[in-house]
């Protein structure tokens, strides 16, 4: 078997680059198809999300409603886009099927932006957060079917190893 020449090679390898980069360039402009609710809202923190298999939805009496009348609890995500703990915790733990299995089983989850609802980013006042060691722009709030507290979750200590595994062990705790 002869080996191809050194010409051959060289522009194959070019060809092979070449598409590469127009792929990785063309990227952001091939529309995905959105998998859930939240494809189409006009803020940012809740269409960062439309794309994971977490059935997120926008707060709203039918979303409690809907967790009174299943008996699941909530899961309340308060977050902006601005944030790093929230960007970190999108692509760390909410991408993962395993957590997108049980979030979607046992809780209803529901997601604000706290950039576009201000009064959000001050639910709990800069002395709570602090008393309460929860990171600025990201708060998951566990609450009860009928929308009482139970637990908070992305306190500041725990956010450095926050992954899949922590954070269902932190629904499960709480």
């Amino acid at each position: 078997m002869r080996k191809p020449s050194f010409k051959v090679v060289t522009n194959v390898v070019i060809l092979l680059t070449i598409l590469g980069v127009l792929t990785k360039n063309l990227q952001p402009y091939i529309r995905r198809q959105p998998r859930n609710a939240l494809a189409n809202e006009k803020e940012a923190f809740l269409r960062q999300a439309a794309f994971q298999s977490i059935q997120w939805k926008r707060n709203s009496s039918s979303a409690f409603s809907q967790a009174r009348h299943e008996g699941k609890p909530i899961l309340f995500l308060i977050g902006a886009p601005w944030s790093t703990l929230a960007r970190r915790v999108d692509q760390r733990v909410f991408r993962d099927p395993d957590v997108a299995r049980f979030l979607n089983r046992n809780y209803i989850c529901i997601r604000v932006d706290a950039s576009e609802d201000r009064k959000w980013l001050s639910a709990f006042l800069p002395y709570s957060r602090m008393t309460h060691g929860l990171a600025p722009g990201f708060q998951a709030w566990i609450l009860d079917p009928q929308a009482r507290l139970i637990d908070l979750i992305g306190r500041t200590s725990a956010t450095d190893e926050f992954g899949p595994v922590s954070f269902i062990n932190a629904l499960i705790d709480g």
